[in-house]
């Protein structure tokens, strides 16, 4: 016999597996990675870079043949690793510190080869809380869209560690030097950022709002043998929307901090097509209620496919893994706070048309259809 408890296990399973369904995408021409390694005592790294970029930079075709093998990048090696000290610096305290590239290795596909070249750091001892750090373009002329990025790869202080996914600096002409902190935030203040973040994640797209109002469609009805029925009780509506904002933010805190734990997560673009899955979920619902999932567990699941593909926001969640509980906890109070938000303008209006034909048949019925197709269209478009 397959209870609505089975399904809902098997609904989660699939979902977990949409969300480690990706990985880091490989590295696109211009794009160049450092990743660096901290801790109290001393700071150390590695390049990620196509070979095919370096190539730009300093002339490795020796056969002119117009493929550059790996025999003939290691004949440049001292080349190479002099051209690189000089597009990486580091500074504390008012002293620049220069890296010293070590060796080099290949890996990836000979047609797009790339290398990782590791460095010390030998004069930055006692490492600082905060370090500037300046990072240039490999070569001149390069697609500024592909730009030169950072990564913790582990960070002793913030909890990171194996980290290819949470970028910490971005450089861009006229950006080649910013500042880089080595040590978690001020709880407070990141609470705070955290939950502005959450309120704008949900109020700052019309796809969330959509989501949100399509949640909110029926909580002036209640289910009833397979269909709405009208609810007359103001403290139930309360109570349905509360319970609705409570299983959105906890879906979406449950999702974020399974990436932010295993670093993975949907690549683009099929980061959005688990955000419009989550749309024609919750339009479905409201057309016909599923019978197997309480009206909690659709927002439940809507939410974890709302964290599971907003790759713009786990990055800021995974850079303070040293202070999850801050961080997940000031994000699902936005989150709340937004269907709250919501609520607060949408609602009155439904009370006041849930007996007409414009909330049953438009709204409910036709609605529901058009946001349905909405979510295929979108996905269509952005993943298809």
């Amino acid at each position: 016999v397959v209870t609505s408890g089975t399904i809902v296990f098997r609904v989660w399973f699939v979902l977990l597996l949409l969300v480690a369904a990706g990985t880091a995408a490989a590295h696109r021409p211009g794009e160049s990675y450092v990743y660096i390694d901290v801790n109290d005592s001393e700071l150390s790294g590695e390049f990620h870079i196509r070979v095919e970029d370096i190539s730009k930079a300093i002339d490795l075709d020796a056969d002119r043949d117009g493929a550059v093998t790996d025999a003939e990048v290691e004949i440049r090696e001292a080349d190479i690793l002099d051209h690189l000290s000089q597009r990486l610096f580091f500074f504390a305290e008012g002293d620049e510190h220069r890296i010293e590239p070590r060796e080099f290795s290949f890996f990836g596909d000979p047609k797009v080869r790339q290398m990782v070249v590791e460095f010390d750091v030998p004069s930055l001892k006692a490492v600082p809380d905060v370090i500037e750090v300046e990072y240039r373009f490999l070569y001149d002329g390069a697609d500024a869209a592909h730009r030169p990025m950072l990564l913790q790869n582990s960070n002793t202080r913030m909890r990171l560690h194996e980290n290819e996914w949470f970028v910490s600096l971005v450089f861009e002409p006229g950006a080649e030097r910013q500042s880089l902190s080595l040590v978690p935030p001020p709880r407070a203040p990141l609470f705070g950022e955290f939950v502005l973040q959450g309120v704008y994640m949900m109020l700052g797209d019309l796809d969330r709002l959509l989501l949100i109002s399509a949640l909110l469609l029926p909580v002036v009805v209640r289910r009833q043998n397979g269909a709405w029925r009208a609810q007359g009780d103001a403290a139930d509506i309360v109570r349905s929307v509360a319970t609705i904002a409570l299983a959105l933010a906890v879906g979406m805190a449950v999702a974020l901090q399974i990436r932010m734990h295993f670093d993975v997560g949907p690549t683009p673009p099929f980061d959005y097509g688990l955000l419009a899955l989550s749309v024609a979920l919750v339009a479905v619902d409201n057309f016909r209620p599923i019978p197997w999932l309480q009206r909690w567990q659709v927002a439940l699941v809507a939410g974890v496919l709302q964290g599971a593909g907003s790759n713009a926001y786990v990055g800021l969640a995974g850079l303070n893994k040293a202070l999850v509980e801050v961080v997940l906890g000031g994000f699902a109070i936005g989150v709340m706070l937004s269907v709250v938000a919501v609520a607060a303008v949408l609602v009155p209006i439904l009370v006041l048309i849930r007996d007409m034909p414009l909330y049953r048949v438009a709204a409910l019925r036709i609605g529901s259809v058009l946001l349905v197709g909405v979510s295929a269209a979108w996905f269509t478009t952005k993943v298809l």
